[in-house]
């Protein structure tokens, strides 16, 4: 009966982690194309540059700490919580980096209009951080239909 049950909750595991898969890679597409629609050629290339730093950014962000927790069998409350305040106050951070420094961004890239989309596309930083310890809540529980 347990072997059964573990199956059932595998089967349907697998099932939510793929449709969250395939729903974060048909958004992805779908954004991408109305991205290019709107933005012109070069300023097409410079989003995506900026999508780099996102990306390191919530990598750093995160720290590991996620896989961490993951890996622990004997996890308090208190581990989660300072994770979470961990991960918002680094979000924080790198934000206010980042809002500081969209002007340098600009010279950088040679593109001065590039300051007003560096500050609103990293606030995404600040919202990815408060998701990531429930992800990792709901990894572990294999709950993967809640995080589709």
């Amino acid at each position: 009966m347990a072997d059964s049950a573990l199956k059932k909750k595998t089967t349907v595991s697998l099932f939510w982690s793929f449709l969250d898969k395939f729903g974060q890679q048909m958004l992805n597409f779908a954004s991408m194309l109305i991205l290019m629609n709107i933005v012109a050629a070069e300023d097409y290339g410079l989003v995506g540059s900026l999508a780099v730093f996102v990306a390191f950014s919530t990598i750093l962000i995160d720290s590991g700490f996620g896989r961490a927790l993951l890996n622990r069998k004997d996890l308090t409350q208190t581990d989660y919580t300072t994770v979470f305040y961990f991960n918002i106050s680094l979000s924080f951070v790198l934000y206010l980096l980042f809002f500081f420094t969209a002007p340098l961004l600009g010279k950088m890239f040679h593109a001065p209009a590039i300051t007003s989309v560096v500050r609103i596309l990293f606030l995404s930083l600040i919202f990815n951080a408060f998701g990531l310890i429930h992800q990792t809540i709901l990894t572990k529980k294999a709950n993967f239909k809640g995080l589709t």
